[in-house]
Order: structure tokens, then C-alpha cells, then sequence
């Protein structure tokens, strides 16, 4: 998450058939990526939700001034066990730390239900630490997700401490399965990694992004995930973007590849960030968009902080056809005081 950086040293159906009561669209009807090795497997169904259609959603989207989820922070959007949207987020309700991962369902991407806690620390092993942070989740195919919740033992936001990737499979979205080992732990440069998102490719396996050590070493990287064995093989030591680009939120492009909402710096003047997207080719590389900005922050946003910042970006194709992301806003007051919640916006085309 950016703002850890900000603030200082330190985020489908079952295969066989869709569910009669879907709320998401899964017809053929629907665009999906076609650059072989970066198309959704057999079993996602649901990638249509994941998938930018071709050209849109890149020039620019519009702050919903209707929407916000006051005490929540990065959303990252999902295609829930009974074919609901669900969105997990870090639940900041009464306390300034992150102390949950909580969810909310919608059956059509725009009104949400009430949150509920979806996982807790003292459910996790000790390892997992004290808070859970950021998270994502993978739909592994057969009826089975994966929950890649961040874990921590830092004791407030912006404080040092280990982050590790542990993890929990459910078949149903309620029941869940903690595994003692965490899926990841961040060796390859810096125990400060955050923010995964992961998209399942052709042959099953998860395409993982996450951020790199913010106070060491910034930036995205690319690691694949065994669907078998959940082996991590990180492919990408290095930033595939500019390390001023951090968050990252993979989506499938309707004319093949990937694409990655990520929040991003100016480089021309980095008090000034927001919300943008890149292109990347099969291997991960940027072909174009890195500083292509599609939502500013009408906030001042560098190591001075004033106002609403936007991070965290997370991305649906709605059924009706409007290309929404969701994101954190932090707002900080002229005390030093700050509040958090989760926003939407529309894509403009």
C-alpha cells in the first residue's frame, strides 16, 4: 500500500456450470484475453468481470461523489463461491491499526451489503502476526479459492515490521481453512512486500503481483504461483514499473495481454499521485500506459500530506457494461488526523 510508504518506515462458480442465481455475466458473448499463455483457464468463468474491453478504460474515470465505505481500506474485488461480487478490505473500524480482513457481497458490482468479518488474526498461526493488512484472492479452479491475506506483526500503520503471505482455501466463501505455512515471505530483497493481486492464467497456474520492500526497495514484481503445488517462483526481482508505481491490480485485455491499475507518483512532481494503468506484454514488461493516469488525487500526497489521496486500486466489468474501480482514499486533516474509506469510480468511455 502507498501510503505505508507515505507515512513513514513500516495492503466463480465450481466447474460444470455457472450458478442458476449468478449475478455475474459469463456468456460467450462476454470479451476475454487471446494472446496465448494469458488467457483465463477453463474454469474461470468469471474472467469476463476481470477484463477490459478493448479500448476502454484507459483515458480516464469519474469519482462516484455517491459512494463510500467510511473505515474500510484496499478493496480487491473478487467473483464469490456463489457467483456474487464480493470485495475483501482491511477493516480500520474503531481502532487506527488494521486488525481484520472483512467482506462485503453485491449481486450486481454497485449496491453493497453490510460488512462482516471475513478473517481475524487469532484464527491465523502465530506467524501470521498480530494484524492482516492487504490480501487477494485466487480461484484456483475444481470449487477451490485461495486467500492470500497479508500478516504482520508491525503494531501500528506506517511501523516497521516482517510481512508475510499466509494463506486459507474455502470452497464456500464462509468456512475456511488456514494453512500453517504462509504462501510467501518476501526474502528475495526486504520483509516489507504488500498489496498481492493475482490472476489465473491458461495452464492454472496465478500470475502474482505484489510491491516490493517500500522503505528498500519499491516497485511491482511478478512471481508465478504452482496451482498444484503452490510453489512461488518470483520472475521479476526487479520493478516492472517505475518504482513510483506501487498497488498493483492485473486485469485480462479484451485484445490480449494483461493490464495493471496501479497507484502511481508524477514523476514531474510526486506531492501529486492518483490512480493509472500499463500495458504489459506476456513476460510482464510495460509496453506503454506507465504514467498514463486515469484518476488523479485532489490531495497533496508526498512525504507532506494534505487532503484525499487515492491507492489501491481494484477493477470490475459491471453487468451493465460500466467499467468501475474501486479504491482506498485517505484523507488527512490539517491536524496531522486521518480517515480512511473505500470510493468508486467510472471509466468516462
Amino acid at each position: 500500500m502507498l501510503m505505508l510508504l507515505l507515512l513513514g518506515p513500516a495492503c466463480s462458480p465450481p466447474p460444470g456450470g455457472d450458478s442458476p442465481d449468478s449475478a455475474v455475466d459469463t456468456s460467450d458473448s462476454q470479451e476475454t484475453s487471446s494472446v496465448p499463455g494469458i488467457v483465463p483457464p477453463p474454469w474461470e468463468s468469471e474472467a469476463a468481470v476481470f477484463t477490459l474491453p478493448e479500448g476502454r478504460g484507459r483515458t480516464g474515470f469519474v469519482l462516484d461523489e455517491t459512494f463510500s465505505m467510511a473505515s474500510f481500506a484496499v478493496p480487491q474485488l473478487f467473483v464469490a463461491p456463489d457467483g456474487r461480487f464480493g470485495m475483501m478490505v482491511t477493516d480500520m473500524r474503531g481502532t487506527d491499526t488494521f486488525v481484520s480482513r472483512s467482506v462485503v457481497y453485491s449481486d450486481d458490482g454497485v449496491d453493497w451489503d453490510d460488512a462482516s468479518v471475513l478473517i481475524e488474526p487469532r484464527a491465523w498461526p502465530s506467524g501470521c502476526g498480530a494484524r492482516l493488512e492487504d490480501g487477494a484472492v485466487w480461484h484456483r479452479g475444481e470449487g477451490v479459492w485461495l486467500y492470500i491475506v497479508v500478516g504482520t506483526d508491525a503494531v501500528e500503520v506506517g511501523s516497521q515490521g516482517k510481512r508475510v503471505f499466509c494463506q486459507a482455501t474455502t470452497t464456500d466463501g464462509v468456512n475456511f481453512e488456514t494453512a500453517a505455512d504462509p504462501l510467501y515471505t518476501g526474502s528475495y530483497d526486504g520483509d516489507l512486500i504488500s498489496v498481492p493481486a493475482i490472476l489465473p492464467v491458461e495452464d492454472g497456474d496465478g500470475h502474482l503481483f505484489f510491491n516490493g520492500d517500500l522503505l528498500t526497495d519499491p516497485g511491482i514484481r511478478i512471481a508465478t504461483v504452482d496451482v498444484t503445488t503452490l510453489a512461488v517462483d518470483v520472475l521479476t526481482p526487479a520493478p516492472i514499473l517505475p518504482a513510483t508505481a506501487v498497488d498493483p491490480n492485473p486485469v485480462y485485455l479484451a485484445e490480449g495481454g494483461l493490464g495493471l491499475f496501479h497507484t502511481w507518483a508524477d514523476p514531474a512532481d510526486p506531492d501529486f499521485t492518483g490512480l493509472a494503468w500499463a500495458r504489459l506484454d506476456e513476460d510482464g514488461v510495460a509496453i506503454d500506459g506507465a504514467d498514463d493516469a486515469v484518476l488523479r488525487s485532489p490531495g497533496v500526497c508526498g512525504k507532506e500530506r494534505l487532503g484525499a489521496c487515492y491507492v489501491d486500486p481494484t477493477y470490475a466489468t459491471l453487468p451493465d457494461g460500466r467499467l468501475a474501480l474501486y479504491f482506498g482514499e485517505w484523507t488527512t486533516a490539517e491536524d496531522g488526523s486521518y480517515s480512511v474509506a473505500v470510493r468508486r469510480a467510472f471509466s468516462v468511455d
